[in-house]
């Protein structure tokens, strides 16, 4: 098995509830389909919520994506 992780950030000007609606409407949807090696496919969406106390009002990255695949 082989697992690879991507670490996704949005386009200037989109907001995190678009990135998530385009990535689940459309690129999710043609890994499941087009991927016929792909063994597991998990999306995490990130978050600054708790973090602003620590100076930290936007995360670097907005998405996390890990895919697993056949040898």
């Amino acid at each position: 098995m082989f697992k690879a992780t991507a670490l996704l950030r949005r386009k200037s000007g989109m907001s995190v509830p678009d990135l998530v609606d385009h990535y689940e409407s459309n690129h999710a949807v043609l890994a499941v389909k087009d991927v016929s090696s792909l063994k597991n496919y998990v999306r995490h969406y990130l978050t600054a919520f708790g973090n602003v106390e620590y100076g930290v009002s936007e995360l670097p990255y907005d998405a996390i994506t890990e895919i697993w695949f056949e040898d």
